[in-house]
């Protein structure tokens, strides 16, 4: 336990957990012999920190295994829209719906954690990591709409208006998404429509799966 507690203890911040670090540390070092995985020591002390701030990123590198690392190591010094565009946008394969939103989920999770990362080390103030949390929630959503609303005629017909936070451009790591729905004209039959592949969206949207969640909604 002596590295893992040296990891632990040069962790800086008074909101650090301590136990927390060194409980997961523990079960993560035992898997890491058993796949004979082998880690920079930089990035297992970033790995530590993050063990101690938030259950929601220890279980998120868990669930990627190995492959968290070359998201930790790739890591930008500054977080641009255009790099959480271009991570978001890449291709989503033939799946169905709820195969492309787990990739979706995947890639939000691994972006949010390099923005938690550049919190954590100091790399981005507040003013910086809120805003690039708006820009990833926004790309986020737009793809989730894309992904769920594959009839172009239906999606010429609403807009997605994001209110609070994001539209104050101060979203935080906990923040939901508050959205309202327009649609222009009025059919039983668009309405129908349009109505069911908006369920499906706030209900997807909102599930958790061993990825992680996308966003919780409040409409």
């Amino acid at each position: 336990m002596s590295q893992s507690q040296s990891t632990i203890n040069s962790s800086p911040g008074s909101a650090w957990n301590p136990a927390a670090a060194e409980s997961s540390l523990e079960r993560w070092n035992t898997l890491c012999e058993r796949e004979r995985w082998e880690i920079k020591p930089g990035t297992m002390e970033l790995i530590a920190n993050i063990f101690g701030a938030s259950w929601y990123f220890t279980r998120f590198i868990f669930f990627r295994g190995l492959d968290i690392t070359g998201v930790l190591e790739s890591a930008p010094e500054k977080i641009k829209p255009d790099l959480i565009r271009q991570h978001l946008a890449g291709e989503m394969g033939s799946g169905d719906t709820e195969t492309q939103l787990e990739i979706l989920r995947i890639r939000k999770n691994e972006v949010m954690l390099q923005i938690f990362c550049g919190f954590l080390t100091g790399r981005l103030d507040q003013a910086m990591t809120e805003s690039a949390l708006t820009h990833l929630a926004e790309y986020t959503l737009i793809t989730a709409l894309d992904i769920v609303f594959t009839d172009e005629e239906d999606r010429e017909h609403f807009a997605v208006l994001g209110m609070g936070r994001m539209a104050g451009e101060e979203m935080t790591f906990g923040s939901d998404l508050d959205l309202i729905f327009l649609y222009s004209g009025y059919s039983d039959d668009l309405f129908t429509r349009l109505g069911r592949q908006i369920r499906i969206f706030l209900r997807e949207i909102a599930s958790m799966s061993p990825a992680g969640v996308l966003y919780e909604v409040d409409t």
